[in-house]
């Protein structure tokens, strides 16, 4: 099969074919999430000026079969390391097209005179992840994915857990709650998540954009101050978890950051501001609920035993 690359531009166009794909992608999966036009567009907006080495769609036949992207990593700590991205129709999986996709990406970056090239694949793509040892990557990273059917959740399993936070002083609240009573909580939230982050290597970017950026997600489609519970302790900003659905499938949401101060840690806290955000957006409608931990973490064992189904994202490194 003779495979072509056009450059993807940032058309109307261009955003829709994307998403179609993106769709397409996902529409095998219970949990499978697809990023719609807008979700795109939001997130190009807070990608670093010159992220991309390369992006671009693939193409057979005439048709657009997926999309390919070349990234280069600025807040890993690996100098010349470049992420590698594929998005596929799933007619198109797995009939041997993988292999000359990625040798297309390291030839760029090689033409950028990249160092690493790095690619990840889920557990249930065996095919792509024999592809990729096969041409010299290495599997360097499990990190969990769990995913989580709320209609199963039970919640009063972790009564106890909330109430014995509750006898601490510390109070949950939500961020509609918190802008009811008029509290000006985005500075707030913006230097808590700005410290939980520090652990969190693939959050570097909420280290680096300023206060503006972070209130400019209020009132995009990813907005829900429903799922975002903080934790205080009296006037003290202690920990956090926030849910956020897709705009594209409301019924799905991922868990961008949980966390909790140092000094506040094994205190029961992380778990009961999980507990309290997922049945709000059980609440609001949520069925599916999905997030990525480091295989072994704390994180991940809360999850866990929250209910979440074991997935896992392998990870692969190749040096050039």
């Amino acid at each position: 099969m003779r495979l072509t690359y056009i450059p993807i531009e940032n058309t109307d166009a261009d955003y829709a074919a994307r998403a179609a794909i993106a769709r397409a992608e996902a529409a095998g999966s219970a949990a499978g999430v697809p990023m719609g036009e807008e979700d795109m567009r939001w997130v190009d907006s807070h990608r670093k000026p010159g992220a991309f080495c390369s992006r671009e769609f693939v193409c057979a036949g005439g048709n657009r079969i997926g999309t390919v992207s070349c990234i280069e990593e600025t807040d890993d700590g690996m100098p010349g390391n470049h992420a590698l991205g594929l998005t596929l129709l799933p007619e198109y999986c797995e009939v041997g097209v993988e292999e000359p996709i990625f040798e297309h990406l390291l030839e760029i970056v090689k033409s950028v005179g990249g160092q690493v090239a790095t690619a990840c694949a889920g557990d249930d793509r065996a095919v792509l992840s024999a592809v990729l040892l096969r041409m010299g990557f290495e599997c360097v990273k499990r990190e969990g994915r769990p995913e989580l059917d709320l209609a199963e959740f039970d919640a009063s399993r972790f009564a106890p857990t909330l109430r014995e936070v509750e006898r601490q002083g510390i109070a949950l609240r939500s961020l509609v709650e918190l802008s009811e009573e008029g509290v000006d909580w985005a500075l707030n939230c913006y230097e808590l998540s700005r410290e939980l982050v520090l652990e969190v290597p693939a959050l570097g970017h909420l280290r680096t954009c300023g206060l503006d950026k972070f209130r400019e997600q209020i009132d995009t489609p990813w907005w829900f101050p429903e799922g975002w519970i903080v934790a205080l302790d009296g006037e003290r900003w202690v920990g956090q978890s926030n849910l956020i659905p897709y705009p594209e499938r409301r019924d799905v949401a991922v868990t961008v950051l949980t966390g909790v101060v140092e000094s506040h840690r094994r205190r029961g806290i992380a778990t009961s501001l999980k507990v309290t955000a997922l049945e709000r957006a059980r609440q609001a409608g949520v069925r599916f609920v999905h997030t990525d931990n480091e295989e072994g973490s704390a994180m991940l064992g809360l999850n866990l035993r929250l209910g979440f189904r074991e997935r896992y994202t392998l990870t692969y490194r190749k040096t050039l």
